[in-house]
Parts: structure tokens; sequence; C-alpha cells
């Protein structure tokens, strides 16, 4: 079967990204997974997914060498 990728961009989400996560695990593909990126949240969206999503790996963050350079409009 066809693996189906959902990315989720996020950013300062903690208060609706478990109402997201939990409607995707809930999707009826058999072979699925979910990429959440956090663009910089200061609020509690990383710590959301830790206790409710334990198979997740762990959130780090990219180091700044890696990170692609910031582009202004």
């Amino acid at each position: 079967m066809t693996l189906v990728s959902f990315v989720v961009p996020t950013k300062n989400s903690a208060r609706t990204l478990e109402m997201c996560l939990e409607s995707l695990r809930g999707q009826t593909h058999s072979d699925v997974e979910v990429v959440v990126v956090d663009n910089s949240s200061s609020d509690e969206t990383c710590a959301t997914l830790s206790p409710r999503f334990p198979n997740s790996p762990a959130n780090s963050p990219i180091p700044p060498r890696l990170a692609a350079p910031s582009v202004s409009p």
C-alpha cells in the first residue's frame, strides 16, 4: 500500500494540536506517517506531543548550522 504523509506545520498551537493529531490518527488508510513541524512555538505546543503520542520521536530543534537561512520578503 502507498504511504500517506501528513505534514502539520504549527506555531503556538498547543490548544488545537491534540485534536488535529487525533483526527489524523483516526484515518482509515493503514500506512500513514505524521510529521509535525514546529516553528519556534512559545507556548506548550511541543510538550503537548510527548505524553499523548509516546511513539513519536523526541522533539529536537535543528542545529543552527543545519537550518536554512531566513529569507526576507
